[in-house]
């Protein structure tokens, strides 16, 4: 039972005392294996630390002993027109170009060939009599055909509809199309065209029209293929003309305005891509990655894979995902938003509700580098394994925020739910993980080294879980957590609902040296009630306190406290605490046993964090 302290005030609350008609949690032993505080227990016996296992990074990273996963990935940044994803340690051209006039094209009896540097006429589409016009290979070639290009600048727009064409040039450094007057895209793919290939060729030059526009065929293949130097959008893929659906393969996006892929209501794959440097445009958007989402006119949601892909230096959101559904697995999300003047433009992927609920996954990536927000969702479905998330920095417009991962809702939107699992989130500013709304699993990730921000230091916490005052308290569980070296708190708990089993939460100092805080574990009711469950934790080396109860109820079992200034705090908010001990805890510092007193030490208690919008 937890002691009353002899000299300072506490609150000393036994079993039952204030809880009126509620049922008493019970609070079951957890299966140890021999796992410390933070470990899982496996089914062969063994237990995995929180953080990434040695078996669970993606193709093209690997493991790097501290609990997370590195890509493999060039040292220096690629060059213009060449590129690297992750698994290449050194950048390459995007297709090799082979020799003669064709390449490596496997032309054969039905290809057309297309050269404009062929003066002879009579042009059939021969190898020996080829077009001169890419466009005349379009219209000459049967369904499915391949249009094979030499190389050359093509200044021309081409459509390709009604049929399957395969359009192959020799490769992209070698053959481009650009847009004449820039009033109409590059390159269009519509109805009736499923099955279209689009291979080693670079399209560039529109002023105000997407590069590549994709509508009414599904399936569409880009590969290979380079898009660069667009004043506007790279890739547009719509159902505007019927169902529509592209694979963007081994292909290059950069230097584009706007949007490098925008999809409206239909389906897109990126795999083993590169979407970066792109810019504000003519259409105002301040320069995404990728963007999903639904078609306003006809009301159909947009799918994306992005699959080991680099996406590099946007000043808006890497990936973003408005009412719907998208899947980032094996990539990189690096360098975004710096620069940026404006709210929630920072973000690595976005996924929230504009109008319907949105949903991501998040599997075996790295985003790192990011402005303003890591990864965010807002009335949406967002889930994060095996994933790191770093060095989320401040926004340059007002240097604030810096959170790694921040869930909440939208105005009228409904609850998010969110899992994170076996990850690593590290190096944020402000906090690592925010959740202040909706039903959320926290397990088995470790969340470490937190700072606070440079201009308002506010906290630098490890997780805080906090309610939106839009939106009913949280419901989360949190379990086999490690959380280290961060600032303010380790675990901060405000007016919502949260069951802790088996954490570790180390090293908690104050926001800034010398200033308040330095708790491992706080809770308070200050926008309403607060309840919380502790068991089969270890909470050491807090500069405050090992938990601080600050209003709201906490139910303490199994737990060990080591070398804290101050192991138990409590002091009323809104209302009086309540700790509730039941059993098997333990307070000290290394040979010595200290009783487990409550203490109230009139400590500043603290406050919700800001909103992500300015």
């Amino acid at each position: 039972m937890f002691l009353r302290a002899p000299v300072l005030c506490c609150l000393i609350v036994a079993l039952t005392a204030g809880c009126g008609d509620e049922p008493e949690p019970v609070v079951e032993p957890l299966p140890s294996a021999g796992c410390v505080p933070g470990e899982r227990p496996l089914d062969d016996g063994q237990c995995q630390p929180a953080g990434i296992p040695s078996d669970g990074c993606g193709e093209g990273f690997v493991h790097d002993g501290d609990h997370g996963c590195e890509p493999l990935l060039p040292a220096t940044a690629c060059a213009f027109g060449t590129m690297a994803v992750p698994g290449d340690i050194d950048c390459r051209e995007i297709a090799p170009c082979g020799e003669g006039a064709w390449g490596t094209i496997p032309v054969d009896g039905t290809t057309e060939h297309v050269d404009q540097s062929y003066t002879g006429g009579g042009s059939d589409g021969s190898a020996a009599m080829p077009w001169t016009t890419i466009s005349e290979g379009i219209t000459a070639a049967a369904p499915g055909a391949i249009v094979a290009v030499a190389p050359g600048s093509y200044v021309e727009t081409l459509a390709i509809q009604g049929k399957p064409v395969r359009l192959w040039g020799k490769c992209p450094s070698e053959v481009e199309v650009v847009t004449p007057d820039g009033d109409m895209p590059v390159l269009r793919v519509l109805d009736g065209a499923a099955g279209t290939e689009v291979r080693a060729i670079a399209l560039r030059g529109a002023a105000s029209w997407p590069a590549v526009g994709v509508g009414g065929s599904d399936p569409v293949l880009l590969s290979q293929v380079w898009i660069h130097d667009n004043g506007t959008i790279g890739l547009y893929v719509t159902d505007q003309g019927g169902a529509a659906g592209v694979t963007l393969a081994d292909s290059l996006i950069e230097a584009v305005g706007d949007v490098g892929v925008l999809v409206e209501g239909a389906a897109l794959s990126v795999e083993r891509s590169v979407i970066r440097d792109t810019v504000a445009g003519p259409l105002g958007v301040s320069g995404r990655g990728i963007n999903l989402e639904t078609n306003s006119d006809t009301g159909a949601r947009s799918t994306g894979l992005v699959r080991q892909s680099l996406l590099e230096r946007t000043p808006g959101t890497a990936v973003f995902v408005g009412d719907s559904d998208a899947s980032v697995i094996g990539s990189v999300i690096r360098d975004i938003g710096a620069g940026v003047v404006g709210a929630g433009l920072g973000r690595g992927i976005n996924v929230e509700r504009i109008s319907t609920r949105g949903s991501c996954v998040v599997r075996q990536s790295l985003v790192e580098r990011v402005h303003d927000v890591g990864i965010y969702a807002a009335s949406a479905d967002l889930s994060v394994e095996l994933s790191v998330v770093r060095d989320t920095l401040v926004r340059d417009s007002d240097q604030l925020l810096g959170r790694g991962i921040n869930v909440e809702t939208v105005p009228g939107g409904e609850a998010s739910s969110f899992l994170l699992s076996s990850s690593l989130v590290e190096r944020a500013v402000e906090v690592g993980v925010v959740v202040s709304d909706g039903v959320a699993t926290i397990e088995s990730t470790l969340v470490r080294d937190m700072t606070s921000s440079p201009v308002l230091p506010h906290y630098g916490c490890g997780i805080t879980i906090q309610r939106d005052l839009l939106a009913p308290p949280p419901e989360v569980v949190v379990r086999w957590l490690r959380v280290e070296r961060c600032r303010g708190f380790g675990a901060l708990v405000q007016s919502a609902n949260v069951t802790f089993e088996s954490l570790w939460i180390s090293d908690i100092r104050p926001v800034v040296d010398g200033g308040d805080f330095g708790d491992a574990m706080a809770i308070s009711d200050m926008d309403g009630p607060a309840w919380m469950a502790v068991t089969g934790a270890r909470f050491e080396q807090s500069a405050r306190a090992g938990v601080a109860l600050f209003g709201g109820e906490g139910h303490l079992a199994q737990s060990e406290f080591e070398c804290n200034a101050i192991h138990l705090t409590g002091q009323p908010m809104t209302a009086d605490f309540q700790l509730v001990d039941e059993g098997g805890n333990s307070c000290g510092c290394g040979p010595q046993e200290d009783s487990c007193v409550v203490l109230s030490a009139a400590l500043v208690p603290p406050d919700p964090l800001g909103a992500t919008l300015p």
